[in-house]
């Protein structure tokens, strides 16, 4: 639960800090740091919040906390939480009468597909095209394009997670979707450590709340659980993943989390990787999947949801786009030519998936992993990854054509470090490494066409879609 400025000015007074108002700043105060304990001559905390829009009250809005000795904010919200009573810390109970005067119907984000106010999940296979489909939501949202309630209002979406690289893929695929790059950004932990959202649920609330985000997408959601977090197991998963729900309704944002299917499943529900948990939490889960009769082209459909009928699935294709800039040639994968469809989940799902065709960064990766691997010995993985990076081949699609080649890992040495071995073969080096590797059709099946996920050029600019029906078109 966010902190207001009313109970963090309320709490400071009880711990004797005694904040004091900024003359020049009607909405900032100064106090004494009760965490490094400052001395009274030198007030080190400034506590403050932003101004309030018309009509809503500045005590209501979120608390944010600077020690200018470097305090960790976290350490001061958490000593002026536990100075208030237990209501105001949200540890009470309280009884709400059945008011309808307060009450308003769901939001959407884009229509009928991802709901404001709540947790959303997006599921498809690694290579399918989640970043690239995201990438057109997001640059629609950020010009004010996409059916919903945010259309005509420029909206602010904020990334989360480490899948691909911000820099050389996400900005390229974002330029190239057509997006305001103003209204786009990255949240990260400056220590470059993964975001939970369990130990960043205030920070996060503090930098939602700065930014004005109206969309957070976690990318992967497994990602920013924790790593003690068994992901398989239903109450873990709804405890790790209250934070993301509170922050949804809080702060009034929508909350797309990205996750890979299982490798079999009969229903969208135990498509859904990990706990049943993270399906049951969604107010509304998009499948994205290859088209069962085109190969071409991809399909969006609500697998579930509960707050509206079920909208038209959405056809869409991906096209290669190159642009130059800072005096490179990006070539780029963008979601183009948005129809209506009348495809459901069971019939993507009943339709099996054909073996996608090998990607060219990971089938160079292949070829240069059983290379240094062929002698059956053990080799450091640091090297190997170098060697892929100088021959333009990304650290993840080097690490995913491992696991295609069947590639043993272990820590060796001291200090120990990744070792990787090609475990029970031999590859000549006249040989098709696709041709002797224990490369099965469900593992091909889980790669695009093209591959265009693992390649560093996932951007281009994407047309602008014509609305159709319920607002989905291109």
């Amino acid at each position: 639960m966010t902190l207001l400025i009313d109970d963090a000015l309320q709490a400071a007074r009880e711990l004797g800090w005694r904040p004091e108002g900024d003359e020049r700043n009607p909405f900032a105060w100064h106090a004494m740091c009760g965490v490094c304990i400052l001395s009274e001559e030198k007030p080190r905390l400034t506590i403050s919040c932003s101004e309030p829009a018309p009509g809503e009250s500045m005590g209501r809005q979120p608390a944010r906390f600077h020690c200018s000795n470097g305090c960790d904010r976290g350490e001061v919200e958490r000593r002026l939480r536990n100075a208030l009573p237990a209501d105001a810390r949200g540890e009470g109970l309280a009884v709400r009468a059945a008011d309808l005067s307060l009450s308003k119907p769901p939001e959407w984000a884009w229509r009928y597909r991802i709901v404001l106010a709540a947790l959303n999940l997006i599921v498809g296979v690694e290579g399918a095209g989640k970043g690239t489909l995201a990438a057109w939501i997001f640059a629609r949202l950020s010009l004010g394009e996409l059916p919903g309630d945010l259309a005509g209002t420029a909206a602010t979406v904020a990334v989360i997670g480490d899948e691909d690289s911000w820099q050389d893929v996400w900005v390229p695929r974002l330029h190239a979707a057509g997006a305001n790059l103003d209204r786009i950004k990255l949240i990260e932990r400056t220590d470059g450590s993964l975001i939970e959202l369990g130990a960043d649920r205030e920070r996060l609330a503090a930098t939602i709340a700065a930014e004005s985000v109206r969309l957070i997408y976690l990318d992967q959601l497994t990602d920013n659980l924790g790593a003690a977090v068994d992901d398989w197991r239903a109450k873990p998963v709804r405890e790790a993943l209250a934070p993301a729900r509170q922050l949804a309704r809080e702060q009034n944002v929508a909350v797309l989390g990205s996750l890979h299917p299982n490798k079999s499943g009969g229903s969208f529900r135990q498509l859904v990787s990990g706990s049943i948990a993270f399906n049951a939490l969604s107010r509304s889960s998009l499948l994205l999947a290859e088209h069962p009769d085109d190969p071409d082209r991809r399909v969006v459909v609500r697998g579930k949801g509960n707050l509206s009928a079920p909208p038209e699935a959405v056809e869409f294709a991906i096209d290669g786009h190159r642009f130059e800039a800072n005096g490179h040639t990006f070539n780029v994968p963008r979601a183009i030519d948005f129809t209506t469809s009348s495809l459901t989940s069971d019939e993507l799902l009943a339709t099996p998936t054909a073996p996608a065709s090998v990607g060219e960064a990971r089938t160079d990766a292949r070829e240069l992993i059983a290379g240094w691997l062929m002698d059956g010995e053990w080799h450091a993985a640091g090297p190997i990854i170098a060697d892929c990076e100088k021959s333009g081949i990304y650290k993840r699609a080097a690490q995913r054509a491992a696991g295609d080649l069947g590639v043993e890992k272990a820590k060796r040495g001291f200090p120990a470090a990744s070792h990787w071995r090609l475990k029970g073969q031999e590859v000549s080096p006249d040989s098709s490494v696709i041709g002797v590797t224990a490369v099965t059709s469900t593992d091909m099946a889980l790669e695009s066409r093209g591959d265009m996920h693992d390649m560093g050029d996932s951007q281009t600019e994407c047309h602008h879609s014509v609305v159709t029906g319920d607002g989905a078109g291109s």
